[in-house]
């Protein structure tokens, strides 16, 4: 147990973790302003001691930095990795550690590939053999927005410049970004995977109908076609919401960057742009005509993207249905089969 004088001060806002003392104010007036006032989204990552013992500390102390502060946070309701915030004497850091080795690989080798340019800059981690899988990143600084906040529009002109200069990354084989995971010359191989490992996954927790599994399979069947000769596998993000694209408030919401890249993959750009315009600055028409401007889309692209718009959608929500079964969120599974019912309803006559 940690005591006044530990180089390290673990604790939450006002809050302090049990055993351990606070550290205020280690990176700056956004970050005190996003700890005194988290959104409902932010809470205290739980850590049991055992974890604190044998790996925090640790990875703490193996660090090549002095760490002089430390607050464990976690962004949402399911998150299994931990992220917690650092105060060194090289500037404030992100320590992050993962729940599993395929988000860690690919984490690490998103970075690698953008190198620092608006995301994150890697700057230590954890060799792939060890028992605790981690990273140290550098810190993007940034304030809690999203859809009410009065941000200028051009800001999403900054930002879709950006996305388009990530999604200019491209592989010659769709899916994993690393080596040795799954990948498909194909779009639609990665996609029917995906989708069957979804569907598959649902149907046995006995939370859709048969009608509703049926209605399932037959949208899949219908729009897959949609998806069809798609020749550009680019790096996307696939998680493209408020919690990680960086804004300042302190600099009239001035664009910083992204990151959380644990979910990247080559895939269609579109896929990613799906999620952005349906929740991420949904409603916001000039927002999102700042994001176009930016990204450089003529009418040609908009047409294609909203051909594909419904079929991405299913399956993100899809996935989004499994997620919350598996991380037993019943708020969050709720809402996904409502919006997967709303989809097909919309596109299907039921009889």
């Amino acid at each position: 147990m940690h005591d006044a004088q530990s180089p390290y001060s673990l604790g939450y806002a006002n809050v302090p973790l049990k055993g351990w003392t606070i550290s205020a104010n280690i990176l700056g007036a956004d970050t005190q302003r996003w700890l005194d006032e988290p959104p409902h989204s932010i809470k205290t990552c739980i850590m049991n001691r055992t974890q604190f013992d044998n790996s925090l500390e640790r990875i703490l102390d193996g660090l090549n930095r002095h760490v002089t502060g430390a607050i464990p946070i976690a962004h949402e309701h399911g998150q299994r990795n931990r992220i917690i915030l650092l105060e060194s004497r090289t500037g404030p850091l992100v320590l992050k550690i993962y729940h599993n080795a395929k988000t860690w690989t690919t984490e690490v080798r998103a970075l690698e590939i953008l190198g620092g340019n608006g995301v994150p800059v890697l700057e230590e981690k954890s060799g792939a053999d060890e028992r605790t899988l981690w990273i140290a990143m550098s810190y993007l600084p940034h304030s809690p927005w999203g859809p009410p906040c009065n941000i200028p529009s051009d800001v999403f002109i900054d930002f879709g410049r950006h996305l388009r200069k990530i999604h200019d990354h491209q592989n010659h084989k769709f899916g994993s970004i690393s080596e040795d995971g799954a990948q498909y010359l194909h779009w639609e191989q990665y996609l029917e995977e995906s989708f069957f490992n979804y569907y598959l996954y649902i149907s046995q927790r006995n939370v859709l109908s048969l009608e509703e599994l049926r209605l399932i399979m037959v949208f899949y069947e219908d729009m897959v076609r949609t998806v069809a000769h798609i020749s550009r596998a680019s790096l996307i993000h696939r998680d493209l919401r408020p919690a990680n694209i960086a804004l300042s408030a302190r600099d009239s919401w001035a664009y910083i960057g992204l990151f959380d890249f644990e979910h990247a993959i080559f895939g269609d750009p579109l896929f990613d742009i799906v999620r952005l315009l349906d929740d991420t600055i949904s409603g916001k028409q000039d927002w999102e005509e700042a994001f176009w401007t930016g990204y450089g889309t003529d009418e040609a692209g908009r047409l294609i993207f909203h051909q594909r718009h419904q079929f991405y959608a299913f399956l993100r929500h899809l996935g989004a249905l499994r997620f919350a079964l598996e991380n037993n969120d019943i708020p969050f599974a709720r809402a996904s089969k409502a919006s997967l019912n709303n989809i097909l309803s919309a596109n299907l006559c039921t009889s």
